[in-house]
C-alpha cells in the first residue's frame, strides 16, 4: 500500500473532482477501489480468525477484559505510543475503574498482571458466572412484574442454546461471518409493500437501494452549487472553510434555511 503510494493519490484524485464525473476520473477511482480491495484483501488474510462465543457471557467476564483492555491502553498512552484518551475513559467507565492520575510503568505493569488473572478466573468459572447472570435477569424481570422468573429463564436458556447451535454450524462449514441477505422488503411509490426472496430480485433492490443512498446528494445538494463551492470547495478545502468551523459563516443571500443551519451548528 505505501509502494503505491495509495493515500496520496487517492488525495490527488479527490481534489481533481468535478461534478459531473469525467469518464477519464471515474477509471481513475475504479482503479483505486480495485487496488484498495486487494489491499484489504490481502490484510484480511493476515488477521487472526477468532471464534466468537468460546466463552460463556457474563457482565463479570466482560468487566473483566475490558480492565484489562484499559491497563494494556494506559500503558500504551504512558509510553507515548496511544493519545486516545476518549478510549480510555470509555473503557475505565466500562470496567468501573477509579481514576489514578499518577502511576508509574511498573504499578501499571502490576495492575496489567492482577487483571489478566482475575480474566483467567472468570474465564474457568465462566458458565457458572453465566448461570448467575441469568438468575439476577430472570428474578429482576419478576420483580418489575413482566414475567415469571422461571419462564424468562427457560426462555432465554432456549435463545441460548438456539445461538449457540448456528454458531456451531457456521464455524464447522467455515463461515464466521452471518450468510447473505435472504429477504429484503420493497415499498413502492403507492405504498405497495412486496417481499423479495429470489436472489436476482433481492440483488437488484439492493442495488438500486445503494445506489439512492450513496448518490442522493449528485445534482440536489445545495452544497454543491457555485454560490458556495467557490468558498467551501468540495473537500472542505475552500478560503472560507475556518469560517464554518469557527461558526461565523454567513452563507450567500438565498441560501435555504435548512442548508444555513447546517452550515451554523
Amino acid at each position: 500500500m505505501t509502494e503505491s503510494n495509495l493515500h496520496t493519490r487517492m488525495d490527488t484524485l479527490h481534489s481533481r473532482t468535478v461534478y459531473p464525473l469525467p469518464p477519464h476520473l471515474a477509471r481513475e477511482y475504479e482503479q483505486l477501489d480495485t487496488e484498495s480491495c486487494k489491499y484489504m484483501e490481502l490484510a484480511e488474510k493476515k488477521c487472526r480468525k477468532f471464534r466468537m462465543g468460546g466463552v460463556p457471557f457474563s457482565p463479570t467476564y466482560q468487566r473483566a477484559v475490558a480492565t484489562i483492555e484499559y491497563w494494556m491502553r494506559r500503558l500504551s498512552y504512558e509510553q507515548g505510543t496511544c493519545r486516545n484518551v476518549r478510549q480510555l475513559m470509555v473503557l475505565r467507565n466500562q470496567a468501573d475503574i477509579p481514576f489514578e492520575r499518577d502511576l508509574s510503568i511498573l504499578e501499571i505493569l502490576k495492575r496489567t498482571h492482577e487483571a489478566r488473572r482475575e480474566r483467567r478466573r472468570c474465564k474457568d468459572t465462566a458458565v457458572s458466572l453465566q448461570v448467575e447472570c441469568h438468575h439476577d435477569l430472570a428474578a429482576a424481570k419478576e420483580a418489575a412484574g413482566n414475567i415469571k422468573a422461571a419462564v424468562h429463564l427457560r426462555n432465554m436458556n432456549r435463545v441460548e442454546a438456539t445461538r449457540k447451535m448456528h454458531q456451531n454450524i457456521r464455524y464447522m462449514e467455515g463461515k464466521i461471518s452471518a450468510g447473505a441477505t435472504a429477504q429484503v422488503t420493497v415499498t413502492s411509490r403507492d405504498g405497495t409493500i412486496t417481499e423479495l426472496t429470489a436472489k436476482d430480485e433481492v440483488e437488484y433492490a439492493i442495488i438500486n437501494s445503494n445506489k439512492r443512498k450513496y448518490h442522493q446528494t449528485e445534482g440536489g445538494s445545495e452544497l454543491l452549487s457555485d454560490a458556495l463551492v467557490q468558498y467551501l470547495a468540495c473537500y472542505d478545502r475552500g478560503p472560507l472553510v475556518e469560517q464554518v468551523l469557527n461558526g461565523t459563516y454567513v452563507p450567500p443571500p438565498g441560501t435555504s434555511a435548512a442548508t444555513t443551519d447546517f452550515l451554523q451548528a
